[in-house]
């Protein structure tokens, strides 16, 4: 449980880091993040209505490759919404670290970030 006197902290030092790009990063992220969890949603709906194709199409050849285009489609909507997320983030920490590096004035020397 928190004390009162951290709490006091908490409260003395919040905001400190609010700055405009963070607030923009943050919102970018979350922007993507909701994207990628509501083509998730629809990538299982669209996996439960193709097993539901494949459950009652009774044999019938045009139902089932209808089901199956469904599925496939399904998972590969889902592989490239997760590959380009992982672009996108990837793209997103490249152009933050080469405009944390313009703007160091300790030198001109490479900034050399921990693996996060």
């Amino acid at each position: 449980m928190t004390s009162i006197s951290q709490m006091g902290e908490l409260l003395i030092h919040w905001g400190q880091d609010v700055t405009f790009e963070n607030v923009v990063q943050q919102r970018i992220w979350d922007g993507i993040n909701f994207f990628v969890y509501f083509s998730a949603f629809v990538a299982v709906v669209l996996i439960v209505v193709a097993g539901y194709g494949f459950i009652t199409s009774a044999g019938d050849p045009d139902k089932v490759k209808k089901a199956q285009q469904t599925l496939t489609a399904a998972i590969i909507g889902m592989v490239i919404v997760f590959m380009a997320r992982m672009i996108v983030g990837f793209v997103l920490d490249v152009v933050q670290d080469n405009a944390e590096e313009s703007s160091d004035s300790s030198g001109g020397g490479r900034v050399i970030k921990e693996l996060r």
